[in-house]
């Protein structure tokens, strides 16, 4: 497998290099990598796993009590002002909630740069994406339009299929096209998840901004798309296998695979910072 060492790659990546699709994506090297990172810090890392595990939980805690019958008693009274307080006030925190777990999963790919580095590792590393956390917000949201965009088109989509068929004899044509507008809509979702799965690390390491963070990843993936997809689906079943073995092996899969994808960014783009 080609690492970026002084014998055979600068550690600066070109660009040129990563347009002509020049890198390869080993998924099982890119694993081993990742797997002797966390060997050389577990507890940190099934620490950190704690911490993600309850803020998680604690947001769907708040995600659930976000139900409108539930706050107005199952009577479906909403006329009362104090249920449209508790009603702002639930979704203000859950809101809150989901963009405060955005900065802290990038600790992962912090702590893994440093150690890539042979840098000095602090359990407070963990926390270093909050320094990024304006333009990792805006590339969560940004990626959020695009998505609640396909799935608009979808939709609207859908409705016209609806109106022009089926309320006439043509019940399969109707049935036919629905399901080729949701097969289209998966495949985009999939490639847009895909496509943009290093814009995060790219605003950790190269300081980017939300949007060319996400340029420079869409462009450099594209290249090589189905070998990316291929490693996002193998760090899926990673942390599908965590979940499966009673919820505890999260507490390993989980930072494994987001460390997984922090090798896999080093072997293709390079690191250029120091100072994670």
């Amino acid at each position: 497998m080609r690492s970026f060492t002084e014998d055979n790659h600068s550690v600066h990546a070109s660009s040129d290099r990563l347009m002509r699709s020049e890198y390869e994506v080993d998924i099982s090297g890119f694993i081993g990598q990742a797997w002797e990172l966390f060997k050389q810090e577990p507890g940190k890392y099934i620490g950190y796993s704690l911490v993600v595990i309850v803020v998680y939980l604690i947001e769907q805690v708040f995600g659930n009590m976000f139900d409108p019958e539930k706050l107005s008693g199952g009577y479906q009274d909403y006329s009362s002002g104090i249920f449209w307080i508790q009603l702002l006030v639930l979704l203000v925190i859950s809101i809150f909630l989901s963009l405060l777990t955005i900065p802290l999963y990038a600790g992962v790919n912090v702590v893994g740069f440093k150690q890539m580095s042979d840098q000095e590792v602090k359990f407070g590393d963990f926390f270093h994406g909050y320094h990024y956390w304006a333009s990792l917000i805006a590339s969560a949201l940004a990626q959020g339009v695009i998505v609640f965009i396909v799935i608009g088109i979808a939709v609207i989509a859908g409705s016209l299929v609806l109106g022009m068929f089926w309320n006439t004899s043509q019940h399969l044509i109707a049935t036919l096209l629905i399901m080729l507008i949701i097969v289209l809509s998966l495949v985009s979702l999939i490639y847009i998840a895909v496509i943009y799965i290093f814009s995060q690390m790219l605003i950790i390491d190269r300081r980017f901004g939300f949007w060319q963070s996400m340029e420079m990843s869409r462009k450099v993936v594209t290249q090589r798309w189905f070998s990316v997809f291929a490693l996002m689906i193998v760090t899926g079943l990673l942390n599908l296998l965590g979940a499966v073995a009673l919820i505890v092996g999260l507490l390993v899969t989980f930072p494994l695979s987001y460390l997984t994808l922090s090798v896999a960014y080093r072997e293709i783009f390079g690191l250029e910072g120091s100072d994670w």
